[in-house]
């Protein structure tokens, strides 16, 4: 009895504080988006395929085709030329720093998170848009780093890649 209580307890004590560490990040998305029903979601998603597989492709020509994306000036959106060759990138820095070259987008103000560099864009842009948009997020892989990507295996440019 005594070794089995030896090896119970802090392996109980260890799950208990994972469930605890879990918990405390997860407690907000759990509420808000509907934690319960996503993963299920995500679960079938897993077993029988999703419809994002195999992405009808966007067809237009390099200079008819751009991405327009907020970030802050830490982020690294180096894979949007290496994953996006075919499409134009209008990448706006929300916070610029002293250091910041003249030649980076920068928005007016650092307000409405991304919606301030896509309306930045459409205004500066309004006579000469082109007939493709795609408004999308910094970050290269969706799920644990943004609440808003439907699957896990989603990366932000799986839509969007040039189709082989």
């Amino acid at each position: 009895m005594r070794w089995t209580v030896r090896f119970a307890l802090p392996a109980l004590l260890l799950a208990i504080t994972l469930f605890v560490i879990l918990y405390i990040k997860f407690a907000q998305m759990w509420d808000q988006y509907s934690a319960p029903s996503y993963a299920w979601a995500s679960l079938q998603n897993t077993f029988r395929g999703s419809e994002l597989d195999n992405p009808p492709a966007v067809v237009g020509k390099v200079e008819d085709k751009v991405v327009i994306m907020a970030k802050v000036e830490s982020e690294n959106t180096d894979w949007v030329a290496e994953n996006l060759p075919d499409w134009q990138h209008a990448i706006y820095t929300v916070n610029p720093s002293a250091s910041t070259p003249n030649t980076t987008l920068t928005t007016p103000q650092n307000k409405g998170h991304e919606s301030m560099a896509y309306l930045t864009y459409i205004i500066d842009h309004y006579t000469s848009l082109p007939s493709t948009l795609a408004f999308i997020h910094p970050h290269r892989r969706g799920f644990r780093d943004a609440w808003h990507t439907d699957t896990p295996s989603m990366t932000t440019s799986t839509p969007y890649a040039p189709s082989a």
